[in-house]
């Protein structure tokens, strides 16, 4: 009887420490799906101090201020500063760091993968720390 408890007891705490997991990993893909998606809105009207708001302090120190953040994102990532459309396609998690794998399309139709990733800061807020554009090759169909 006591050995049946003993794997009752551990089976249990392996279901539950597995649905909490489940349950943290989409939470934690969620809540950076919306800083992804509260940054590309921002993007779209034009507030540049929101948007700058949503990166890591590692990309603040390589950016000063707002202004050439995201003069910077406006020229080297024009796909990611104004997207005709936006599709989120893979999410992976790694403890503080989460990726989060894109297609967008540009004002000219063409696909790109993009991939961002993202940290958990010290106050527990998820922060965009990179983002990777690649034109995909081929058309769109």
């Amino acid at each position: 009887m006591a050995r049946t408890f003993k794997w009752v007891l551990l089976v249990w705490c392996l279901w539950f420490g597995l649905a909490q997991a489940k349950s943290s990993n989409e939470a934690d893909q969620a809540a950076t799906r919306a800083v992804i998606q509260a940054q590309l809105d921002a993007f779209a009207q034009h507030d540049a101090e929101k948007a700058y708001s949503y990166a890591s302090d590692d990309i603040k120190a390589m950016f000063q201020n707002a202004v050439i953040f995201v003069t910077m994102v406006e020229r080297n990532y024009p796909v990611v500063y104004h997207p005709a459309s936006v599709q989120f396609l893979a999410f992976s998690l790694q403890g503080d760091v989460a990726r989060h794998t894109l297609q967008m399309t540009d004002q000219d139709q063409t696909l790109w993968n993009v991939y961002y990733v993202l940290t958990r800061n010290d106050k527990g807020q998820w922060k965009i720390s990179s983002c990777q554009i690649e034109k995909v090759q081929g058309e769109l169909i």
